[in-house]
């Protein structure tokens, strides 16, 4: 009887090792379902954003002046797009660890899921946010003269 306690052991073990397995593969496959599900989460607040800002029930701050004016992304001066989202910055502002200028929308969505930096990794909250205030400056002097050569053509 104590060969058949021994050799019960022995199938106990194997089973036990077998369901550690597929626990790590169920668990990779947790994580890999979870990783897809924020980052469709993360698209559709995106397309939710971009949405809404084109929707007339958004205040006109928030409007984009270039969407509005039909000016295309290829004739935005680079410093004036968000470097991911390449759209037209509505209001820019400074990350302070990176030095990186975007738009706050964007660094918003960012924050909904990771509290730092995009760039460095480094701790960040809304508060941190610095404005962008001479980019600010040129992006209205630009607009001003696309809207005045829109509006003699």
């Amino acid at each position: 009887m104590g060969d058949e306690d021994d050799e019960d052991d022995e199938d106990d073990d194997e089973e036990m090792e077998y369901s550690d397995e597929e626990g790590m593969h169920g668990s990779e496959a947790a994580q890999a379902a979870l990783a897809d599900a924020q980052s469709a989460s993360l698209e559709a607040a995106t397309d939710a954003h971009y949405a809404a800002a084109s929707g007339s029930g958004v205040a006109s701050a928030q409007k984009n002046p270039a969407d509005e004016l039909g000016i295309a992304a290829e004739d935005i001066p680079e410093e004036f797009l968000d470097p991911i989202t390449q759209q037209y910055m509505v209001e820019p502002v400074v990350l302070p660890s990176s030095g990186a200028t975007l738009d706050r929308s964007t660094v918003l969505r960012h924050l909904r899921t990771n509290p730092s930096d995009p760039y460095t990794q480094v701790r960040l909250t809304a508060q941190m946010l610095q404005p962008a205030t001479e980019l600010r400056g040129k992006m209205a002097v630009w607009l001003a003269g696309k809207k005045a050569t829109l509006g003699s053509s």
